[in-house]
């Protein structure tokens, strides 16, 4: 409690000849002493190389001062941490340390502190170019920005010497920059080391480089690479299954990709051990595609399996998992709701069919959890909180398939941690339908001490001449629309009027310095929290009562009609004045020369995303005189562009034009340097290759499948334009509940968005703490901590599992795999039957009763064919063609499972234009049997056989059920 604490803060280069800043950091201490000495750096420089001990480095406090005072501080007497700022006198160019101390002889016996201090005005840009393998480097005026020519620049590698045991620095060559401040070193080292330093001299200015630069050397990227493109018709499997897939093969080089027609493909599967089973060998079509199957192997291991080739691979699931029929979907809250009220959360049951799942019980579980929605700008200390368990219990559903579950929240008593706190309720479900079969579900509901949450999205940078206005939204914590009556005002903000930096460290507490001579001598710090925006001067410039629901876009006209500048926007709920929701903008014009902010450094652009053949503009400004700024556009790797910018007080405007090249997305890169402070904004301006989209539409639509009916559906491809083109379509559609386990999804990503990976740096613009020399620690109490023996492992190690695989006596292992020769159209129709759907093998229909109706076309004791095909998989197409006017014709047999089928389609030309296209469809019968089928049964057990009979249409009907079983070995 009692420990003294000191610590500074300093930037580790200051401007020569002028005042500086420190931030001092203490505790329980009312007096310090300080002392700058002028150090070599060479020499610092080589001793802190070979690790100097304490000793040799206060040898250096003995040396005379440059400067040294003393600092009373104020005697708060709370043994907390403190923070203030002083000034320390300007010193003339060179290297330094500070040393501070709490007794004037800064010996031993107390506490000795030093920091290594820089006063220069230069200052660098660096950037390692990996394309050339060179290195690039502008030397800037540190207050004025501009470029510095004539500086000598002396490279420097350290070595190690093994027989002195130490490192050394080695000087390598010397080079001077241009007119412009620029230099570019290709060999900085004699033996291509990609490691160095530097250092800068002019006129007695002189600047070590911060840490060590790299020249990264890359592999030339001007080869074409073969990747293959796997894909499965499903993503899950069972023993014995049949994996069908299709595989793409293309030449790619960056964003340049051609499709490998007639290449030889080698394609192995592996088990979950990683283990060859099975092979295929295959050859690509013109369309640079193959397809085949493999047989997943019975009694092996369970788990990820994988095809592979030399160039991709795809990966599945393998389980003896057991086919859902139906699943519970949760509504989302639409009332508004806090803590205190009764909440209730509507589910439904129903079957992939659609249809409902009545009198199943739904057992339930209510946990609540604390979490914090961040309504305002403002942070807080949350509190560790463990989640609990509030509700549980059990309902059953409706004929319509509905249940609720109902819990009650604790009205929130304040916390004393400075937040509201929101609780985030989790909602888990089990039901279990009249069949005896069980699913899972769960959803989660937030709640907090407002019923509502106001909102507002916008970009902070707003061209007034394209704006369509302000999205504002009301909504509930689910995220449901609801109408609040709101108070909209926008100010305009007027900020200070002298130019700021930002502080290098966070505000300190106590201000020893007076406000009038701080403004004197940094007239470009901010002094306490005048760049907070919510302490500016404001302006009301609009009002009104508006009405919400959901997501509204607002002031549109008006932010059209307002002058460039900065503005806050609040919405404030008219019942309740604590509902409020706030955006600071600044409205800017590509139409004048006026900059919007009062800032020595500002920029935008006016598009984000953009075509070839756009125009899109970017905007650099500066409130400060004579503003250098670097601006470089880079392609990829290619920098398209450079050159330095000078804004007088004032915006500039620069129209950029979007090339076809720039597709994948090119940069903007900004940098600058003012007041000894770096500046820099960049943006990756998003081009998309929109001109290799295909657009997939399925013509032949049904709401409904059949089971058991045969189809014919036609599909359209057409190119970016809706032209016609040539093209080969994979097509698939398997049971959507196997989504339940592993969803299955076909992405063809070929086009890749360009990043730059080399940007302009800067070194010695951020701040140093201080190195401790020596600290006079108080005695600690000792605590004894009881031991105990440990356990003697003999070498293994805890957390290791250990598996044995092999085969038990009396159990047949059947072969490990085949590979199946596919014909050029694949249409699954010869899958194993699931084993929890089984047929029912005779059903009949009798008359109606009075007041009951007949189904269409029926026939007394009318003989209802028997459901066989319960294939997951319905069909799997992987090599159609379009014909001349881009159509594909897709003709299958629909399974007879009742469930819904996931649709999947995939399309590239020969140019690898590519498409995806996904839709879901159900399959049903006017009159559905479902039965829940045992997956194990053992010999002597009692078999239960449950099914339910679900009617599909709004008549009452009577289905009399037989169920047959045979021995299927005699």
């Amino acid at each position: 409690i009692n420990a003294v604490s000191f610590g500074l803060r300093l930037n580790t280069v200051d401007l020569p000849d002028k005042p500086f800043l420190t931030r001092l950091d203490f505790r329980n201490i009312t007096k310090l002493y300080f002392r700058i000495v002028k150090v070599d750096a060479e020499k610092y420089r080589e001793q802190a190389l070979k690790r100097m001990d304490k000793d040799q480095l206060a040898i250096y406090v003995k040396n005379p001062a440059a400067y040294e005072w003393q600092v009373d501080l104020p005697d708060t007497k709370d043994h907390q941490n403190h923070a203030t700022e002083l000034k320390i006198p300007g010193l003339g160019k060179g290297f330094y340390l500070l040393f501070s101390s709490d007794t004037p002889d800064f010996d031993k016996e107390g506490n000795l502190n030093y920091n290594p201090l820089w006063i220069s005005r230069l200052s660098y840009l660096t950037k390692s170019d990996r394309e050339e393998e060179s290195f690039e480097l502008y030397v800037l005026d540190r207050e004025k920005g501009t470029p510095v020519p004539e500086v000598t620049v002396t490279t420097y590698r350290t070595v190690y010497e093994p027989r002195r045991r130490e490192y050394t620095t080695r000087k390598l060559n010397t080079y001077q920059t241009d007119e412009s401040g620029y230099l570019k070193i290709n060999t900085p080292t004699d033996d291509r080391s990609n490691s160095f330093t530097f250092s800068l001299e002019k006129g007695g200015d002189k600047l070590f480089s911060e840490g060590r630069q790299h020249i990264y050397y890359s592999r030339p990227d001007d080869q074409f690479r073969t990747k293959t493109y796997l894909f499965t018709d499903r993503a899950i499997y069972r023993p014995g299954q049949t994996v069908y897939f299709k595989g793409i093969v293309v030449d790619k080089k960056g964003n340049d990709v051609k499709i490998k027609p007639q290449f030889d493909v080698s394609l192995r599967l592996m088990n979950t051990n990683y283990k060859e089973v099975s092979s295929l060998e295959k050859t690509t079509n013109e369309y640079g595609s193959f397809h085949g199957a493999f047989v997943i192997p019975q009694g092996g291991l369970n788990g990820r399996m994988t095809i592979k080739c030399s160039s991709g691979t795809v990966s599945f699931q393998v389980e003896e998992y057991k086919r859902p029929t139906f699943h519970a979907v949760f509504d989302t809250l639409t009332n508004t709701y806090k803590l205190g009220d009764e909440i209730s959360v509507p589910g439904r049951a129903e079957t992939y069919t659609g249809n409902a799942v009545s009198g199943a019980s739904v057992k339930y579980r209510v946990v609540q959890q604390l979490i914090h929605m961040p309504y305002y700008r403002y942070y807080f200390y949350i509190p560790h909180y463990t989640e609990r368990e509030i509700a549980n219990g059990i309902v059953t559903t409706d004929e319509q398939g509905h249940f609720t579950v109902s819990f009650q929240t604790e009205k929130e008593q304040g916390n004393g941690y400075g937040f509201e706190p929101n609780y985030l309720f989790k909602v888990f479900v089990d039901i279990t339908d009249m069949t005896g079969e069980v699913q899972s579900a769960e959803t989660s509901v937030t709640v907090g001490r407002f019923p509502k949450l106001l909102t507002i999205s916008s970009s902070e940078k707003i061209q007034k001449e394209k704006t369509k206005g302000i999205s504002i939204s009301s909504k509930n914590l689910a995220g449901a629309a609801v109408e609040t009556e709101v108070n909209l005002t926008v100010y305009r903000l007027i900020p200070p009027e002298h130019l700021l930096v930002k502080r290098n460290w966070n505000k300190p507490d106590i201000y020893l310095i007076p406000e009038e001579e701080y403004r004197k001598d940094f007239p470009y710090q901010v002094y306490k929290n005048e760049d907070e925006k919510d302490t500016w001067k404001r302006e009301q410039v609009y009002t009104d009562k508006v009405i919400i629901s959901g997501e509204e876009m607002l002031l549109g006209e008006q932010l059209k009609s307002f002058t460039p500048g900065e503005y806050l926007i609040t919405a404030q709920d008219v019942s309740d004045t604590l509902i409020k929701a706030e955006q600071y903008v600044t409205l800017y014009s590509t139409t004048t020369k006026k900059l919007p902010v009062n800032e020595i450094f500002w920029s935008t652009v006016t598009e984000k995303t953009a075509e070839p053949g756009d125009v899109l503009q970017l905007v650099v400004g500066s409130a400060d005189k004579k503003t250098k700024v670097l601006y470089e556009l880079v392609n990829g790797t290619q920098v398209v562009e450079r050159n330095w910018l000078t804004v007088n007080r004032g915006q500039k405007i620069i129209d950029i034009p979007v090339k076809e090249n720039y597709r994948g997305g090119f940069n903007i890169n900004l940098r600058t340097v003012k007041h000894n402070r770096n500046f820099s904004n960049s943006y990756h301006i998003k081009v998309p290759f929109t001109n290799k989209k295909l657009e997939i539409a399925l013509e032949t639509y049904r709401d409904f499948l059949t089971p058991g009916q045969k189809e014919q559906w036609k599909v359209k491809i057409s190119g970016p334009d809706g032209e016609k083109l040539a093209a080969e379509l994979l097509a698939g559609m398997y049971d959507a509940s196997l989504d339940k386990f592993q969803s299955n999804e076909w992405h063809l990503n070929l086009y890749q968005a360009k990043r730059s990976l080399s940007r302009w740096e800067t070194g010695h613009f951020g701040t140093g703490g201080s190195r401790i020399l020596n600290s006079d620690k108080p005695d600690h109490l000792e605590v004894k901590f009881n031991t105990y023996p440990s356990v003697n492992w003999f070498g293994y190690q805890q957390g290791y599992n250990l598996g044995i695989y092999g085969t038990a006596p009396g159990i047949s292992m059947r072969k490990q795999g085949m590979a199946l020769e596919a014909d050029a159209v694949m249409v699954v129709d010869n899958d194993m039957a699931s084993d929890e759907e089984t047929s029912v093998m005779e059903q009949k229909v009798t008359p109606p009763v009075p007041g009951e109706e007949k189904l269409p076309g029926q026939q007394e004791e009318m003989q209802i064919p028997l459901r066989t095909n319960f294939n997951e998989t319905a069909f799997f197409y992987p090599q159609l063609q379009t014909d001349s006017s881009g159509n594909v014709l897709l003709s299958f047999t629909t399974p007879d499972a009742l469930t819904e089928w996931k649709l999947m389609m995939l399309a590239h030309t020969k140019d690898l234009k590519t498409g995806t296209y996904i839709e879901h469809i159900k399959a049903k019968k006017d009159l559905m049997v479902i039965p829940n089928v045992p997956r194990f049964v053992r010999q002597g057990d009692q078999l239960v056989f449950s099914a339910k009979v679900i009617n599909y249409t709004d008549r009452q009907l009577h289905a009399d059920v037989n169920l047959e079983l045979f021995n299927p070995v005699t």
